[in-house]
């Protein structure tokens, strides 16, 4: 009986060669989400570890702002009376140079 090929040692190989290529293509397929994977959690370990922990304060947390008697109160806390009091006079006398400022330049001139 004869065989299909002219060489029977060659209709081995031929066999074998798809089935390398199907086996590197499915090995491939089979890697790549796990090494995708890999560089992803690789990536964010080294973000994580370049930027610090930034503390929050409870207003940042609850997105808003205080308002006006609570930052009265830190304020007061963190510099005392004195030092509250004295800036805002200085405020106050800025405001009231600069409100005479401009009023004496936006006053129309005396016509006689």
């Amino acid at each position: 009986m004869r065989a299909l090929s002219p060489n029977p040692c060659l209709a081995g190989r031929r066999n074998s060669a798809p089935r390398l290529v199907s086996f590197s293509v499915g090995a491939l397929l089979l890697l790549f989400p796990l090494l995708a994977a890999a560089e992803t959690t690789n990536h964010a370990s080294e973000r994580d570890a370049k930027v610090p922990a930034v503390p929050t304060s409870r207003d940042a947390l609850l997105h808003h702002q205080p308002d006006e008697a609570t930052v009265a109160q830190r304020q007061i806390q963190r510099y005392g009376r004195a030092e509250v009091d004295r800036r805002q006079r200085e405020a106050q006398s800025e405001i009231d140079r600069i409100y005479r400022e401009v009023m004496s330049r936006s006053a129309l001139p005396n016509r006689q």
